[in-house]
């Protein structure tokens, strides 16, 4: 999960830095790895049981974490 949400935003952070420029980069890369986590807690907690829906709380809480990294400029 870690490699999900982390290294797939450096990687679209780093491509939309090079294209776009900087102040687009931050909002692609929040985009990329944030955009249906929302439907995913949704779905794993309506649908499945504690032990299936575990996974997606901890991706939320790894999403949460880079929010917080970008927003303090830290990645």
């Amino acid at each position: 999960m870690f490699i999900r949400t982390f290294v797939t935003s450096a990687v679209i952070k780093t491509i939309s830095t090079k294209i776009w420029g900087k102040e687009r980069a931050v909002s692609h890369a929040l985009f990329s790895s944030f955009k249906n986590e929302g439907l995913i807690m949704i779905i794993a907690s309506s649908l499945f049981s504690y032990s299936t829906a575990l996974p997606a709380i901890i991706a939320l809480i790894f999403e949460m974490l880079l929010i917080c990294c970008m927003e303090a400029k830290m990645i």
